[in-house]
């Protein structure tokens, strides 16, 4: 989910209108504000506009010796549709649309503006002549916010300085976070959500990001860091450029949600004042939340987007070559349902299984009462005759006539490993058999992962839902609990951990051990009603 946030570019306007004509009585001057001068003076305009509505907001911008002129900056305004609504140097150009106007490469900045600040704010850079040098053609970039209802508003000014602008796909997933804390939050109920906003080992703090709520009056409801100001007012809230941040963030949740720029403590770094944004929403009419990254320096959201990005291709990997694996063995149990278990077109299914990958282990076929009666590669012979009917995924297709992904065993043959099996039926129904096909997961895994690009400074991880690992770079590892030293156990993050990880399909935490940290995200991959944890962790 975008949310709009698409930061394009780099930075906007002189004395210059955003369509970059300059009018007769303005004077070519080279900015001297900066882009973090010009964030403020816009969010400034919208608490102007918030405050007073859009009419008197309109005559105040559009008013050449006004507040909302300042040196080289000033407000313009458009309706949804492209129509001009504040253009302090150029009022002739009042009541027309704009939708039109393209860049020096032909993009259309305006409808670009206009969606950006209607889809919660953010920042479209394009490329325009600038008349103070010689009409050169040169990067410019507009901050833009929603005014109200079906409008938007902003400035900008010349610059090549994107220093305090975050990486698109950062802010895109912190609207999703955020988001997704709404509607955990409307699942569960206003109580229970705010206990876990709340709770600094809980899934919505991770190291400098956490969800805070509010609510409508500015009373602050959730505040992991700073548990001493619940329950007190954040309405007067201003940070150094003397914007009220709370009035902005509740009117910003009010239109739907968006961003906002200021600066707040940083708990990642002893609570000093640092540049943030933040995206806010309302969860329900009473109370609102947000959240936001420091763009300063390293942040644990950052390099939460890139582990997420690894471990998106690692499941994408995995489930892929669980599912061709699948779907051989369903192929062969059907070949063998049609022609029976003896017939010899069985016995070369089997091998033809066992080579379709690395990760095959071997392919058995077994009779009605567990008994393997055929196994390829025929080095594996000896296992002819093994009774393995007592193992429970064997007991799932003979009793219940089910397709299985077992948990990791040790196989008669002598290898650990997960079984993909199918039952083998009768034209009548009757269960004569099945197959059986196991797989070396550590195989299969690290095949995945190396598809997935996942190297240092990250590494992966697979484990069952009961905690027993799957697959790691150390094969020692293997067959162990995930954390299995006892050492760990001293620490109180791990225990928290494993409790989340076993139970939630999918998270992120961060992982205090000793001298050291592990930030980790994980995701679930299902095969047959058996889940498997893939991690991405970083140390740091």
């Amino acid at each position: 989910m975008q949310k709009g946030f698409y930061i394009v570019g780099l930075c906007l306007l002189l004395l210059i209108s955003v369509t970059g004509c300059l009018s007769d009585s303005e004077p070519e001057v080279v900015s001297d504000a900066s882009p973090k001068e010009m964030v403020a003076f816009v969010q400034t305009a919208f608490e102007y506009a918030d405050m007073h509505g859009k009419e008197a907001a309109l005559l105040a911008f559009n008013d050449p010796g006004g507040p909302f002129v300042k040196g080289d900056l000033y407000i313009f305004a458009y309706e949804k549709d492209g129509t001009t609504l504040a253009l302090p140097f150029e009022p002739d150009q009042i009541g027309t649309s704009r939708s039109d106007l393209q860049d020096a490469e032909g993009r259309y900045f305006i409808r670009e503006i206009i969606e950006t600040g209607l889809a919660g704010g953010g920042f479209v850079s394009y490329l325009y002549a600038n008349p103070t040098h010689g009409f050169a053609v040169e990067p410019k970039i507009s901050y833009v916010m929603k005014g109200g209802d079906g409008w938007v508003l902003g400035s900008g000014l010349y610059s090549a300085d994107d220093t305090m602008m975050p990486d698109p796909e950062v802010t895109a997933s912190l609207a999703d976070f955020v988001d997704d804390a709404a509607l955990y939050a409307e699942r569960v109920g206003k109580e229970e959500a705010l206990a876990t906003f709340n709770d600094l080992k809980g899934p919505y703090v991770r190291g400098d990001l956490y969800i805070y709520a509010l609510d409508v009056d500015g009373i602050a409801l959730a505040l992991p860091y700073q548990p001493e100001l619940l329950g007190t007012s954040m309405l007067d809230l201003t940070d150094h450029h003397g914007l009220n941040v709370t009035r902005i963030e509740i009117a910003l949740s009010r239109l739907g949600g968006g961003f906002i720029y200021y600066h707040y403590p940083n708990p990642g770094r002893g609570m000093q004042l640092e540049p943030k944004v933040s995206y806010v929403r309302m969860v329900d009419d009473t109370y609102w939340i947000g959240a936001g990254i420091y763009y300063m320096g390293e942040g644990t959201f950052s390099d939460e987007i890139v582990m997420q990005a690894l471990l998106s291709r690692y499941h994408e990997e995995t489930e892929a070559k669980l599912n061709y694996l699948d779907n051989e063995v369903l192929l062969a149990g059907a070949h063998a349902s049609a022609v029976g278990l003896d017939a010899p077109s069985t016995h070369e299914v089997l091998a033809y299984v066992a080579g379709t990958s690395e990760a095959v282990y071997d392919v058995v076929s077994l009779d009605s009462e567990g008994r393997i009666i055929d196994v390829y590669p025929e080095a594996y012979a000896s296992a002819i005759g093994a009774d393995i009917s007592a193992q429970p995924h064997i007991r799932v297709i003979l009793d219940e006539k089910k397709p299985v992904l077992s948990h990791l065993l040790h196989t008669v043959e002598g290898q650990d490993g997960v079984s993909i099996a199918y039952p083998v039926v009768t034209a009548d129904g009757r269960i004569a058999g099945g197959i059986s096909a196991i797989i070396l997961p550590s195989v299969l895994l690290g095949g995945a992962a190396e598809k997935a690009e996942i190297g240092s400074p990250h590494s992966a991880r697979a484990i069952q839902v009961d905690g027993t690992v799957l697959y790691a770079e150390d094969p020692k590892e293997i067959g162990a609990m995930i954390f299995p030293d006892p050492g760990y156990e001293i620490f109180p993050d791990v225990g928290h951990f494993r409790s989340r990880i076993l139970t939630e399909p999918k998270g992120a935490a961060i992982i205090g051990l000793s001298g050291v940290k592990k930030h980790v995200v994980w995701d679930t991959v299902s095969l047959h009603g058996t889940d498997w944890r893939l991690l991405v962790f970083k140390e740091f």
